[in-house]
């Protein structure tokens, strides 16, 4: 296929999938369509503009922004990033973020799958099909979330082309703090601190504008700080009820499983150091289900999981039960679309929601489960090289 056609391909594809995301923000039924947008990122921006401290339950930025919560805990370089979203009206910049989600979404898409063939191209629009119009795609798109940015950081981290492009896809992962940690030390383990650190450092250093502006206006570091302690203790900060992760679904959030959970990352980490775990599409999924069953995780966090699965389905040779699971994951994420809920089923209980939740826990133990399975049989049959290897040498 000649590239001209590639790209009419592509560009009919992404305008379906534009056209399907529109139908859903169009109907009646979608609740607060862009409420996590303007409490994200809009009323901080506009905030930090003003003079407020948007990370406290300050009641004149409340008030002035109309939201009910203070700026939500991404990386404060997230307002940088996106800040001429916050320089425009507050329509204009919703729209414009839906606009870069579906952009990011392709882009990802393209990252992981490049349609170099015919084949490929088959593979990058499915792909591009499932980021845009699952059910965790849709989810995020109702809320306008900004789950998109650390899509196109998890696929510069999966296919990276060169030394810097892992380093910037790490820092695009900070966004979600509670999945960068775990994850990067998992890719130091792995053999990549300097990508990570240099990662860090980049996410650090675009945070600092907003931490200087933010602490200004709290009246100092040490203010700020307390206004961060007082709303992570608020009860509404790291809400329950569709959270797909283990300890936030089944144990209640707590605060000291989510330590442990920290501390046995780390001691994986160490073992694949230990052992030296290569760093495959195999490995990188399992990481990435570690951390969405053990962190902070809602429904729109699982599209770094299809992206993931679409990685290992992609370079697999031969489909064993790993690729059959996550062939399953992908079709049922699509097809329980909120598009096709309220396009076909328009009356949909809301009851019936959290039962998504709960089959997304399902998903990610098992693809936890299958995946340590072949990791640790490949670390084996290593072992068993080397061995005599290292026997004859010595």
């Amino acid at each position: 296929m000649s590239s001209a056609r590639r790209v009419v391909v592509l560009v009919l594809a992404i305008t379906l999938s534009a056209l399907g995301q529109a139908a859903l923000l169009v109907s009646p039924d979608t609740g607060q369509v862009g409420r996590d947008f303007k409490l994200i990122v809009w009323a901080p921006i506009r905030g930090l503009m003003n003079g407020l401290n948007p990370y406290a339950f300050d009641p004149t930025y409340l008030q002035t922004f109309g939201v009910d919560l203070p700026a939500s805990f991404h990386a404060p370089g997230l307002l940088v990033l996106l800040a001429p979203l916050g320089l425009v009206n507050e329509s204009t910049g919703l729209a414009l973020s839906w606009v870069a989600a579906l952009a990011a979404c392709w882009y990802a898409a393209m990252l992981v799958i490049p349609p170099s063939s015919r084949r490929n191209l088959v593979g990058c629009v499915l792909l591009g099909v499932v980021l845009t119009l699952s059910w965790p795609a849709t989810y995020g798109l109702q809320l306008a979330q900004v789950a998109w940015v650390p899509l196109v950081g998890l696929a510069l981290v999966l296919r990276h082309r060169g030394k810097g492009s892992m380093s910037v896809g790490v820092a695009l992962l900070t966004v979600y703090p509670t999945f960068a940690v775990p994850f990067s030390l998992l890719l130091a383990g792995a053999g990549r601190v300097r990508p990570v650190l240099r990662g860090w450092v980049i996410a650090v250093a675009v945070s600092i504008p907003v931490v200087v502006l933010a602490a200004h206006a709290a009246g100092g570091m040490g203010a700020l700080a307390s206004s961060i302690i007082s709303g992570l203790r608020d009860p509404r900060a790291f809400a329950l009820p569709y959270r797909v992760d283990a300890i936030g679904r089944v144990l209640s959030g707590s605060l000291t499983l989510t330590i442990v959970s920290l501390a046995v990352t780390v001691a994986a980490a160490l073992l694949a150091r230990r052992y030296r775990v290569p760093i495959t599409p195999t490995t990188q999924l399992w990481a990435v289900t570690w951390c969405l069953l053990l962190f902070y995780a809602q429904p729109y966090n699982l599209v770094l999981l299809l992206l993931a699965a679409a990685n290992v389905l992609w370079t697999s040779t031969h489909w064993r039960v790993l690729e059959w699971c996550l062939a399953a994951t992908l079709g049922l994420s699509l097809l329980s679309s909120e598009l096709i809920d309220i396009t076909v089923i328009r009356n949909l209980p809301v009851y019936l929601f959290p039962y998504k939740a709960d089959a997304a826990l399902i998903c990610l133990v098992t693809i936890l489960s299958v995946t340590t399975i072949r990791i640790l049989k490949a670390t084996r049959m290593t072992a068993s090289v080397e061995a005599p290897a290292l026997a004859a040498a010595s």
